[in-house]
């Protein structure tokens, strides 16, 4: 049912970005998956959604209009925005296989691509 839905709503069209990251998160919410945008401490990057476990982030979601529309493309985006939170930690290495699952939603449609951060 889960796929479903976000199918069905993530193939609608949204008046902006937030619109569809606040549809997206509300759908998740309510099958029990609890993402929300995080500020990564000590930096100015905010992700559009993600989940973690003892603070440390395990999927990290970027949601676009459009790949490479504008700013940052979300591959480089998601990686920079796991390596500052890293950073960040005093208790694990920026350069630990930590790994983390990176979501991207991007454009009108429903187009949902995975990656692997390690």
């Amino acid at each position: 049912m889960l796929a479903l839905e976000l199918s069905n709503a993530m193939s609608a069209f949204f008046s902006n970005e937030k619109a569809r990251q606040t549809e997206f998160i509300e759908i998740l919410g309510r099958h029990g998956f609890h993402m929300a945008p995080t500020e990564i401490m000590g930096t100015s990057y905010c992700t559009d959604v993600d989940m973690r476990c003892n603070g440390f982030p395990y999927l990290i979601g970027e949601l676009k209009d459009e790949m490479g529309s504008k700013g940052a493309e979300p591959v480089f985006q998601s990686a920079v925005y796991y390596t500052a939170h890293l950073r960040q930690q005093k208790r694990i290495s920026p350069r630990s296989p930590f790994p983390c699952l990176v979501l991207y939603l991007i454009g009108n449609g429903p187009c949902m691509l995975f990656e692997s951060i390690n």
